[in-house]
């Protein structure tokens, strides 16, 4: 059915510990931990494994790929698996966050992963890191400068400071590579 349902979660991950004066959930650093851990694993494959190197060369010119003997059907299996897995990845972390299960669950933080994507630049992976770490430091500023009656209002702030980085910049901060056409 479409209603939320509870999930029960480890009573671990309700607990709390101080953090350089800050009290934070345990929840909160394994997440902190995990993406860490993901990211390095990440681009180490991107980096250093030769399918790594032939989905980077995919992405660059798929059709120049194909032309040099890079199996176009390995590349695409690949990423979408890896695409899978960390989503995978980061709906659970997700849910160990919220406690519950329902079918919008994921709205709110694809929104915002393709926003810091188009931030740091659509070609960029580095720059969609880059792009998440600048809108999280914007909104908690924003949260922690704006005055309680227009706090309500943060979102609206913010995206307006989405909006005035994309007239500067309309490429994102990091340009990645030109890409050739895909047919």
């Amino acid at each position: 059915s479409a209603k939320p349902k509870n999930v029960p979660m480890p009573s671990f991950l309700s607990d709390s510990v101080q953090f350089l004066g800050v009290i934070t959930p345990v929840r909160n650093l394994i997440s902190i931990l995990v993406a860490f851990v993901c990211l390095f694993i990440f681009f180490q494959f991107m980096k250093r494994s030769l399918l790594g190197l032939a989905m980077r060369a995919s992405a660059t010119n798929f059709n120049m790929a194909r032309m040099l003997g890079i199996p176009a059907n390995l590349v695409i299996t690949t990423a979408f698996a890896l695409s899978g897995l960390l989503a995978g990845i980061a709906g659970t972390l997700w849910m160990s966050k919220i406690s519950m299960v329902f079918p919008g669950i994921g709205l709110e933080p694809l929104l915002i992963a393709f926003i810091a994507t188009v931030i740091g630049g659509m070609r960029s992976i580095q720059g969609a890191v880059l792009g998440g770490f600048i809108l999280a430091f914007v909104d908690m500023s924003f949260n922690y400068l704006l005055p309680q009656d227009i706090l309500k209002f943060r979102d609206a702030f913010t995206f307006s400071f989405v909006i005035l980085i994309l007239v500067i910049r309309p490429q994102g901060l990091i340009r990645g590579p030109a890409t050739g056409a895909r047919t």
